[in-house]
């Protein structure tokens, strides 16, 4: 009796054939997805590389650079700055929500989900110019001035621009930039939600080592608790901190 054939092969090859594809994509697959997180993950990175070295052009121009600032407006002020940027967790610029579904971070008012305490966003400002505000825009962060703005005057119609969308995450308002910040999952999606489902990271600086005559400061994220040694590493290993592996120890 003469097997079935398709050019040539048996109907058995065939299907030993078509096993072994599956299970080649089974395999496959999640390696390739794994590959791409990867590689986005570097991408957010070098954001955080443009943000640093759009700062530290600015300070090669001036020292006064990083208090360039509607909000810096005594010495006592200027002090509370210059401390944070030597601390040890530093000056959380500001802070975005990761959240399930949500393609870009839902970015705060204030950091009272950073260790519960308020945060330096008000440096950023309300004009539409400063060191802050450019740099923010040459690292690819659009948008962030202008919702910082929206929310710190309780969301006052005036301050709503078009590099932003004002939604709603369960009973309140989430206001996240029209260009993403972040690609990768990391930084986008939740993994270990709070009971409000999101996940909360700081976008830090601070001086070189602590150090105000390096002239120069270090960017990096930080979960609650978290400071310039202790920064987030995501699930595959990459540091997110312009410090390097030193920035996560």
């Amino acid at each position: 009796m003469k097997k079935s054939s398709l050019f040539g092969f048996t109907l058995i090859e065939i299907m030993v054939a078509l096993a072994i594809v599956g299970v080649l994509a089974a395999v496959g697959t999640p390696l390739l997805f794994e590959q791409v997180e990867r590689t986005r993950q570097k991408l957010d990175l070098v954001k955080l590389h443009y943000l640093r070295d759009a700062l530290n052009k600015a300070l090669v121009n001036s020292e006064n650079a990083l208090f360039d600032s509607d909000y810096v407006t005594s010495e006592d002020i200027k002090k509370k700055v210059t401390n944070a940027l030597k601390s040890d967790k530093g000056l959380v610029l500001f802070v975005f929500a990761a959240q399930q579904g949500v393609v870009s971070g839902n970015v705060q008012g204030t950091g009272g989900n950073i260790e519960g305490d308020q945060t330096f966003c008000k440096l950023i400002g309300n004009s539409s110019g400063g060191v802050w505000i450019d740099a923010l825009k040459e690292g690819g962060f659009e948008g962030v001035a202008d919702i910082v703005a929206y929310r710190t005057h309780n969301m006052d119609k005036s301050y709503l621009k078009d590099s932003f969308k004002v939604g709603k995450f369960s009973s309140w308002a989430t206001t996240y930039p029209n260009t993403p910040m972040f690609l990768s999952r990391a930084l986008t999606q939740t993994t270990t939600p709070d009971k409000n489902g999101e996940n909360y990271y700081g976008v830090s600086f601070q001086y070189t080592n602590k150090d105000p005559t390096s002239r120069s400061v270090e960017v990096y994220i930080i979960e609650s608790g978290g400071n310039y040694k202790k920064s987030y590493r995501s699930s595959s290993g990459l540091c997110f901190s312009t410090y390097g592996d030193a920035g996560c120890k």
